[in-house]
Order: C-alpha cells, then structure tokens, then sequence
C-alpha cells in the first residue's frame, strides 16, 4: 500500500506547488527552488482557468497569522495587469472582492498609485483599509486585522468574486469559499 502526501508551498504568501508524494518526501525534480517557507496550515483554493477577462482567479488563500491577523492572498491567470484595478471601489463593471463571511466584503483597488484592500460593512459608511503588496505580477496580498472592524460578523470564511467588462459580456468569476477559524474579538 503506498502512503500519499500533499506538501504545499508557500512562496510569497501564496501556494504555488502542491505536490503528491510517496511519503518518502518530495523529490528535487519535482519542485522548483524555493524561497518561501513549507507551512501545512494554509488554507487555499484552486479556481480553474475558466474565464475570459483579466481577473480570472487562479487561487486563493487566508489564514490567521499568529498575532491574530489574517494574510489573505489572491492569484490571477495570465492577463491581470494592476493598472486594470478599479480606482473606485464603486465601480460594479470591473472589479475584485473578496466576500469574507455575512455582511463583510473587501476590495482591491488603487488608490494614490498603489493598491489598496478596502474592507468592512459596504452597507454603512465605514470601512478598513491595508496596504497590498504585489509579491509578482499576478498576485496580491495583504494582511489586515480582521477584529478592528467587526459589528457581529467574525471572519470565518473568504470567497473570490471578480467582474471584467465589458458591459455587453461581462466575465465574472467565482472561487470556493475558503474555511478560517474564527478569531475571538470580544477580547
């Protein structure tokens, strides 16, 4: 009977080998060199490559750092250029959110020359905002505090939409949802 193994590979914030082995351990010539760190808590999901458009999730993972934070990460297919990213969060024909549980949701945008993740209740007038970093052309990430904007909503969850005009055949794109833990605000 032979032992199968899933390794992921974190490099950058985001998975980029998920690789079966034998339970021998990963073998050299099927991983590239690696900078990152080998994690086995990430969570993450696969999104097939199924959408005309330049968002067109490829995955997406989150997962509690642990000062409590959440390192959310998202990855595109080839096309997903930045200056593509909405200016307003406010434009519905072009855009990537990020539901992440109830009434909750974030969104990358740009926002004085660099891009932005603007999240909370889209229903009221206050949201949060964190820097994203590009750790390559087709990846954001961003690390935000998931407790300084709760008004009974914890975050136990994340799932990718995207929109890309034009308005005639707009693509949209939908990834899994992604499970997190719930973090424990009221303390």
């Amino acid at each position: 009977m032979t032992r199968r193994v899933l390794v992921i590979a974190l490099v950058a914030g985001v998975a980029a080998v998920l690789i079966p082995t034998n339970g021998t351990g990963v073998r050299a010539s099927q991983v590239p060199r690696l900078s990152g760190v080998v994690l086995g808590g990430a969570n993450g999901m696969w999104d097939p490559n199924d959408v005309t458009g330049r968002f067109d999730f490829k995955w997406i993972g989150a997962t509690y750092t642990s000062s409590g934070e959440i390192h959310l990460s998202v990855s595109f297919y080839d096309g997903f250029e930045r200056r593509f990213l909405p200016r307003d969060i406010n434009d519905s024909y072009s855009h990537v959110e990020v539901g992440l549980s109830g009434a909750l949701n974030g969104w990358f945008h740009r926002q004085h020359g660099r891009i932005v993740f603007t999240w909370g209740d889209f229903g009221s007038s206050c949201c949060e905002r964190a820097s994203v970093r590009q750790p390559s052309s087709n990846v954001l990430s961003v690390v935000f505090d998931p407790c300084s904007y709760v008004y009974g909503n914890e975050i136990d969850q994340a799932q990718g939409v995207s929109y890309w005009r034009p308005r005639a055949s707009r693509a949209t794109d939908l990834t899994g949802i992604v499970d997190l833990a719930s973090p424990n605000c009221d303390t």
